[in-house]
């Protein structure tokens, strides 16, 4: 993919589930937005996905970005999930919001992270996620790592679990920082 002036653009899109089908079931269509240049990174996308009879069944979008400062790496995301059509009543609207830090001594790199993954039709619906980690990085291929996590679900139903906690930013592949 060419790269003009740190930008870059991506499309895809499914195809159809079967020779003879004649909507867009199941389809998925993507795309992206990356920006890379110098210690500044980001990330928008946006993904629609239908449901069996064709329709948009959920729209996901990202806005995600890091910053580098000597060995310190910066990172903040938001992924916004909305579901339509024949998925509104499977499942509530969400927002994850995840920052991080991280530090790299040679060999050795240091994350911290916290992301809140938060219900928009009933507010008392939240997951919350803290971790710490340390990698030592053998070669380019091979590390060992240590992390802790602490996970928090709130809510009488929760509908969401502690794994959804870090989707944000490990989407946006723009950084390791412990989310």
């Amino acid at each position: 993919t060419p790269t003009v002036a740190g930008f870059k653009g991506k499309v895809m899109t499914g195809g159809k589930t079967s020779y003879s089908q004649d909507n867009d079931a199941w389809q998925r269509t993507a795309g992206s937005l990356t920006y890379d240049q110098g210690p500044v990174s980001g990330v928008y996308a946006l993904t629609y996905l239908n449901d069996g009879n064709g329709g948009t069944a959920a729209k996901v979008s990202l806005l995600a970005g890091s910053y580098t400062l000597g060995n310190y790496k910066f990172t903040a995301g938001q992924q916004k999930t909305n579901f339509d059509g024949s998925w509104a009543t499977l499942g509530h609207d969400l927002v994850v919001n995840g920052v991080g830090v991280g530090y790299t001594q040679g060999p050795w790199e240091y994350n911290a992270g916290y992301t809140q993954l938060k219900d928009q039709v009933d507010s008392t619906y939240k997951t919350t996620q803290t971790a710490l980690t340390a990698r030592y990085n053998f070669t380019k291929r091979t590390s060992t790592y240590v992390g802790y996590g602490h996970g928090k679900n709130e809510g009488a139903n929760n509908k969401q679990g502690i794994i959804y906690g870090g989707a944000a930013l490990a989407s946006a592949n723009t950084a390791n920082n412990g989310l």
